[in-house]
């Protein structure tokens, strides 16, 4: 792609540089390729001369190609300048349910400065250790990292979560690796212990599970009604209350969800408990009872005070 450009006169290069701002913007954000020639016709429309070609899905996969490999190219770059480098990954699962490993580095620019870097998401043959460090390595290669001879003079440490197929003492990804860089240091992922600390620490307080359980069923209450979502904007408003959207309880990143889910329903109570009174007078004979029940739970002091506990502890 860039070996095309640099034969391009000076029209064709400032329409590829829109070409790929906007596509550099459609990664940005999260949203789909198909959103890339609909962004192209509006600029079109705007005065600009974007032309014919590229001005599709597959032209914004080409672009993010070359931006990715430009960017991973900087990368190298700066790793090979340092005098080592550490890697962290973690693994996830597409929307197809395929396996994914996610693979950061970490090192030194100018021996000064701490980089924290992207590489590459990389499609896993199989979720077995010898896969997932199979993985590790294509992700490296792309910053030209990957040989035993690189990795056994400059990688340092490995950063994963706490799961036997990445930590096993006997057949990790970590202690496969160890046979390449003995002197290699496996670190335990913070993030993922500290969740693991704090899930432990609830065991010895039931009630907080209970906290947990009421929240999860106010997102529920509103999440499946269109119609309660609608009369508590429309509530919200009478009592003009900025309103956020509830959302559930994540399995996954437990301890930022519960954080989220409990910020909202602070920001939501007075609107919250005044739309449930409601329900619970003149709503529908199947609501009253939850509502009520909920009302009951929501309405004392030790509960309010716990919705604060959580926030501060998350």
């Amino acid at each position: 792609m860039f070996k095309v450009m640099k034969k391009m006169d000076s029209k064709q290069m400032a329409r590829m540089r829109v070409l790929f701002r906007t596509t550099y913007f459609v990664a940005e954000e999260g949203l789909s390729f198909s959103k890339f020639p609909q962004l192209c016709s509006l600029q079109a429309c705007n005065g600009l001369e974007l032309g014919s070609t590229y001005i599709n899905d597959k032209g914004a996969a080409t672009f993010i190609k070359a931006i990715g490999q430009h960017m991973n190219t900087e990368i190298q770059s700066e790793v090979e300048n340092s005098d080592y480098f550490s890697v962290m990954s973690d693994g996830s699962t597409d929307v197809a349910h395929l396996e994914q490993e996610l693979i950061y580095i970490r090192y030194l620019e100018g021996n000064t400065t701490v980089r924290n870097k992207f590489v590459s998401i990389v499609e896993l043959d199989d979720a077995t250790a010898v896969g997932i460090q199979k993985g590790i390595h294509s992700g490296l290669s792309e910053i030209g990292q990957e040989t035993k001879e690189i990795r056994a003079a400059k990688m340092v440490s490995v950063c994963f979560d706490g799961a036997s197929v990445m930590m096993g003492a006997k057949g990790g990804v970590a202690t496969l690796e160890k046979k390449d860089v003995p002197r290699l240091v496996e670190i335990h992922c913070v993030a993922h212990r500290l969740e693991l600390a704090v899930l432990d620490a609830l065991k010895s307080n039931s009630y907080l599970k209970e906290v947990e359980d009421i929240i999860e069923e106010v997102y529920k209450l509103y999440h499946y009604s269109p119609k309660k979502r609608r009369e508590l904007k429309g509530l919200s408003t009478v009592m003009d209350e900025a309103l956020s959207q509830y959302g559930s309880i994540s399995t996954i990143r437990w301890l930022a969800s519960r954080s989220r889910a409990a910020e909202t329903l602070l920001k939501n109570f007075p609107a919250t408990i005044t739309h449930m009174e409601q329900m619970a007078e003149i709503g529908k004979a199947t609501e009253k009872p939850k509502c009520k029940g909920l009302l009951k739970k929501m309405k004392t002091v030790k509960f309010v005070k716990y919705l604060h506990f959580v926030l501060d502890f998350t």
